[in-house]
Parts: structure tokens; C-alpha cells; sequence
């Protein structure tokens, strides 16, 4: 729901920001949000780029390690494990409101390949181009929405998630043993 940069100096977008959505699936999610967030006892927790440790075809790091050519954009990210842990304890607490479930930092594309290839394929190669060659390059239709989301709200319930880098290689070590396990 979020496209671009915040109006905040450190360009991150908050929960309770006004969203600026432009394809209607973000507009009707957004529509949803702003309904569903007046009600008592409903809790909605926003995901950014979910990464799993998990070999996946819909995992980010499957999705980028089979791309000959990569954009490096820096984003949001929510780790799966830390997401799960997350949502149990926003039940629990019965927490009301919007949440922003990332965790924090930012990841850049580059980043989680380097991980990629110091974890599980060292011989792993692919072109970097701008997000703008991802359209004129006929891989993408449109460039894709890259923005940053802070968790606020979480705090106010005692409830932290692991900074983005320490989660993102632990993710990346458990991703390399599943591989490995894979091709037994």
C-alpha cells in the first residue's frame, strides 16, 4: 500500500501513515485496512518481501538466485521464522491495530545474494541492472515498489524482531542445509 519514499526524513513508513496506493489489488488491500482497523479486537499485520528458510518456488531467494538479471533495491524485509513468532504473540497479547511485522534494517537484493553465494552456491552468477532497465528490458511490465517499513506499534507490546542482517544469515544457513538435505 506503501509506493516510494515517506514524507519522514528516514523515508520509512509508519503504521498509522496514509497510504498512497496505486494498483487496485494495493488499493482494495488498503480499503481493507482502513475498514478493518476501526473494528474493536482486530488485529492486521503488514508483511514486507517474505523470505523463508525454506526452498520454495515463491521464496524471495529462490525467485532471485534463478534470475539471470537482478535489480539491487533496498527494502523492507520479514523473515518468516521471526513473522511466525510474531503473530503468536500478537494473538496472545490480543493486540488491536495495525502492525508493520519487518524486520528492522533494510536488505538490499545484493546483500542476500552475496549470502546466497557465500552459503550455498560460490559459483553463483547474475547481472545487476537499475530498476529502471527491468522495464526497458521487457522483464517486467512495470518497475516494482520498493520502500521501507518501520515497526513501530510492536514495542508498545513488548515485542521485538531480530535486526534484518543477523536474521537474513541465519535464514541464508538454514536455507543452505535444506538444499543440501534436498540433494540427497
Amino acid at each position: 500500500i506503501f509506493y516510494g519514499d515517506s514524507p519522514h526524513p528516514d523515508k520509512a513508513w509508519r503504521e498509522d501513515d496514509f497510504g498512497n496506493p496505486v494498483p487496485v489489488y494495493s488499493r482494495s488491500k488498503w480499503a481493507a485496512d482502513l475498514v478493518l482497523s476501526t473494528l474493536p479486537n482486530v488485529g492486521i499485520a503488514r508483511i514486507r518481501m517474505p523470505i523463508d528458510w525454506k526452498p520454495a518456488p515463491g521464496n524471495l531467494i529462490d525467485k532471485l538466485a534463478t534470475y539471470p538479471k537482478i535489480i539491487d533495491v533496498e527494502n523492507s524485509v520479514t523473515i518468516i521464522d521471526d513473522m511466525i513468532d510474531v503473530f503468536r504473540q500478537l494473538l496472545g497479547k490480543k493486540a488491536p491495530g495495525i502492525f508493520h511485522v519487518t524486520n528492522p534494517g533494510t536488505m538490499k537484493h545484493r546483500e542476500l545474494i552475496a549470502l546466497y553465494k557465500e552459503f550455498v552456491d560460490p559459483n553463483h552468477t547474475c547481472e545487476w541492472i537499475s530498476n529502471d532497465d527491468l522495464v526497458a528490458q521487457g522483464l517486467a511490465k512495470k518497475g516494482r515498489s520498493n520502500n521501507f517499513l518501520v515497526n513501530t506499534r510492536l514495542a508498545q507490546f513488548g515485542i521485538a524482531m531480530r535486526p534484518v542482517k543477523d536474521a537474513l544469515r541465519d535464514t541464508m544457513q538454514k536455507y543452505a542445509q535444506a538444499k543440501r538435505g534436498q540433494s540427497r
